[in-house]
């Protein structure tokens, strides 16, 4: 688990999302938004992410984030300033796609790098694959 910033403590309320996504934020109140995830491999790329990504993206500014590994859960609290919800919770998955796909990539880097036979095995078994699937259908003939 990784946190960055000091929590606010208080009473929350909850807001139905059909409501969030027709109303902007209100300058100066403080949001906590909790996002499930299926599985966060790099805690540190995540904060670094989302709270530059925030910022530049929407001048949010982040004061305090958790990515909790174990639980698959980030939370994250934020300042109001005049944006657009609706824009904000659809800028979410986009950011966390682009880690996931930067995580993948470094892991496949990885075990080139440090497995080289592994990935030459990878490399062959899809090779064979793909020529299998390619002679199939010629070994097919139609009897009619």
């Amino acid at each position: 688990m990784i946190e960055l910033g000091r929590r606010v403590e208080g009473k929350a309320r909850l807001i139905p999302p059909s409501l969030l996504m027709k109303m902007e934020s209100v300058p100066d109140s403080v949001y906590q938004i909790e996002i499930q995830t299926k599985g966060v491999r790099d805690e540190k790329a995540v904060v670094d992410t989302l709270v530059k990504g925030l910022r530049e993206k929407f001048g949010v500014k982040v004061i305090w984030i958790s990515v909790n590994k174990p639980k698959d859960m980030i939370k994250l609290q934020i300042v109001g300033s005049p944006f657009a919800w609706s824009a904000l919770l659809l800028f979410l998955p986009t950011i966390l796609l682009a880690i996931g796909v930067i995580v993948v990539l470094i892991a496949v880097f990885l075990i080139i790098v440090e497995r080289p036979v592994l990935a030459a095995l990878a490399v062959v078994g899809l090779a064979l694959i793909g020529v299998g699937a390619a002679l199939r259908g010629r070994g097919e003939k139609k009897v009619g």
